[in-house]
């Protein structure tokens, strides 16, 4: 019974911990990232995907 106890508080406790909060530098890093993604992922819907439709 008392493994069981120990087990369900380490359990607990590891749910809590967090990874910190980007900072603003690397918030704005991040943003520029997902925009070229989002760009690059265009450029693959692009004239090929057009003259493909009927």
């Amino acid at each position: 019974m008392k493994k069981e106890i120990s087990l369900a508080l380490l359990l607990l406790s590891a749910c809590k911990e967090r990874p910190e909060a980007p900072t603003a530098a690397q918030n704005d890093r991040l943003n520029e990232a997902e925009a070229m993604l989002d760009e690059e992922a265009g450029n693959e819907k692009g004239p090929a995907a057009e003259a493909a439709d009927p």
